[in-house]
């Protein structure tokens, strides 16, 4: 395969030798016969197919740039973009700053005694779903920090009878949303049990 200045050096003697021709027969103040015009055409036609191979050569060239770049890209280890930990000195968030909660729109479930404590309650267990059920990474960061464990909820020791993992914020929640809705327990008779056993 020639290289691109194989293909100029070509293209460049191929128009002087058709130029040179012309040039002859000028000089000679005549026209070109038919044995010229022949070679003029020859030499034209060389020269357009030494610029067609410069087109393809240059195309090439850069394609195959653009590759290497991008393998180098790849092969260059990346540079690190986080910043070092500075020391927090007098940073650390208040009790305060820890339970202020971001909320929109009106909180319309019974999540705790007190406004602050149900809002507080929604958002912790609002961030618990958002991390275990839709997989969110700054949720689940955000449980690990602020101490949002997972307790059974209903008191059930099988998952299909009522036993799923929530955080003790949801835990009351849904135990006071099972009593006063679900259907079960309005329809039967409750015996508070003085043990785990109780004989009929």
């Amino acid at each position: 395969m020639k290289t691109l200045k194989q293909y100029q050096d070509e293209q460049s003697h191929a128009l002087r030798s058709a130029q040179d021709i012309m040039d002859k027969a000028e000089k000679e103040d005549r026209r070109p016969n038919a044995e010229e015009v022949t070679e003029i055409n020859d030499q034209v036609a060389i020269a357009d197919e030494a610029a067609r191979q410069i087109v393809e050569t240059e195309k090439f060239l850069a394609a195959k740039t653009k590759t290497e770049e991008r393998l180098q890209a790849l092969e260059t280890p990346l540079a690190r973009k986080t910043v070092p930990a500075q020391p927090t000195t007098g940073l650390e968030p208040t009790s305060k700053d820890k339970r202020k909660v971001y909320r929109y729109g009106k909180l319309r479930a019974d999540w705790g005694d007190t406004r602050q404590e149900a809002e507080e309650n929604a958002y912790r267990s609002g961030m618990w779903i958002q991390a275990n059920f839709f997989g969110n990474m700054r949720a689940a960061r955000w449980c690990e920090n602020n101490g949002v464990g997972e307790s059974r909820a209903l008191g059930e020791t099988v998952n299909t009878a009522g036993g799923n993992l929530v955080p003790d914020e949801f835990a009351a929640a849904v135990i006071k949303l099972r009593e006063d809705y679900g259907i079960f327990r309005r329809f039967t008779r409750v015996l508070p049990m003085g043990s785990d056993h109780i004989f009929i």
